[in-house]
């Protein structure tokens, strides 16, 4: 009888122990909760870029966005999985046909730049094999810059091209709308 108590309370602490570590996983989020991405890059005559705002229940809402003689925006939807470990998020665009641009698979992962910002990797594709998420295709690393332009026997920096990406907080009261 003595022997099986002992047992208990040697058993007891590790169980405890376990089950915390059980529910510290299961507490860290990997979802995004109302965080907005977007990437942009144009000069003082035209821009375009995307808009990416990600959401709780793992749903997130894109805009595709073009400014420079003419103005339009394209408005997509989908789901996504982030790994917090690696920064990355793993998107599916839902299918829609009325859109002239059919987005399928994209991957996003932010890198940390140093300098209290992020430098974006793009992939254009993804697959999930044996639980894990596999980016696909030759990595576009944007480091946000004015463009390089080579002109004939030197080169020169166009000042009025720019890229940025950006990371930021909906807002409350601007979430789903």
């Amino acid at each position: 009888m003595k022997c099986i108590i002992l047992l208990l309370f040697t058993l007891l602490p590790v169980n405890m122990i376990i089950g915390f570590e059980k529910l510290s996983a299961q507490s860290v989020p990997h979802f995004l909760d109302r965080e907005e991405w977007g990437w942009t890059k144009g000069n003082k005559a035209a821009g375009r870029g995307t808009t990416w705002q990600f959401f709780k229940d793992q749903t997130f809402k894109a805009v595709d966005w073009y400014s420079g003689g003419a103005y339009w925006t394209y408005k997509y939807q989908g789901t996504y999985h982030y790994d917090m470990a690696t920064k990355t998020v793993y998107l599916r665009y839902k299918k829609d046909k009325t859109l002239p641009v059919v987005k399928t698979n994209l991957c996003i992962r932010i890198l940390d730049n140093g300098s209290g910002g992020y430098d974006p990797v793009f992939y254009d594709n993804w697959k999930k094999q044996n639980h894990k998420y596999i980016a696909l295709g030759t990595p576009k690393v944007k480091s946000p810059q004015t463009e390089k332009r080579s002109d004939t026997a030197h080169e020169t920096l166009d000042l009025n091209y720019s890229e940025h990406f950006t990371v930021r907080k909906i807002p409350l009261d601007n979430a789903k709308e």
